[in-house]
């Protein structure tokens, strides 16, 4: 019986917690586009790479506009230029637990509206 107990302590002691790695910004973030004053509807993703580079992609993956990024705490922005010219803003806040950001986005057409995004890849 003693052995018993000392075995099962020993799987308890052995047991290692579940830490989540540090957050980390670049990857891809998918999410849903919409125009004020729609409700977000359409793809939007955009992949996060280091030194600052942002790239706007399709859904099929597709690179459509390059452009540039920043972290500042919670605080994300971005700007990118589609190849039609078209300039986009986006600025959002990060939840870093949920791997979330919930932002708004205005192009230099004069339309604007908002894009929560989830992280997709690590």
């Amino acid at each position: 019986m003693m052995l018993l107990v000392s075995l099962a302590g020993s799987f308890v002691a052995c047991k290692k917690d579940n830490v989540n790695p540090p957050f980390v910004i670049e990857g891809k973030w998918e999410g849903k586009l919409g125009t004020a004053p729609n409700s977000p509807n359409s793809y939007f993703a955009i992949q996060i790479k280091p030194g600052g580079v942002l790239e706007r992609l399709n859904s099929s993956g597709a690179v459509t506009g390059t452009g540039t990024w920043q972290l500042a705490g919670n605080q994300f922005s971005g700007t990118y230029t589609f190849t039609s010219g078209t300039v986009v803003e986006i600025t959002g806040n990060v939840d870093k637990g949920s791997n979330k950001v919930s932002g708004n986005w205005e192009n230099s057409g004069n339309e604007y509206g908002s894009c929560p995004a989830s992280k997709t890849n690590f």
